[in-house]
């Protein structure tokens, strides 16, 4: 069943992104393929690679999509 709420591929590859994108912002609001990622956007891109690193899937798809 978690399988069906894990993030594609798509997804996880898009979370790294915008982690990486804040981290290299040095925390300041950033703009990602022209959308602004700002602390919100960046603790559910965390909060969806922490999930995939613990191999489950607590929060659904759909709260990941933008």
């Amino acid at each position: 069943v978690e399988r069906g709420f894990a993030p594609s591929s798509e997804e996880i590859r898009w979370a790294r992104a915008v982690v990486e994108a804040f981290e290299k912002a040095a925390g300041s609001a950033v703009r990602l393929d022209g959308k602004l990622i700002d602390l919100p956007l960046v603790a559910r891109a965390r909060r969806m690679l922490a999930d995939v690193e613990r191999g489950g899937a607590s929060i659904p798809r759909k709260a990941f999509l933008l």
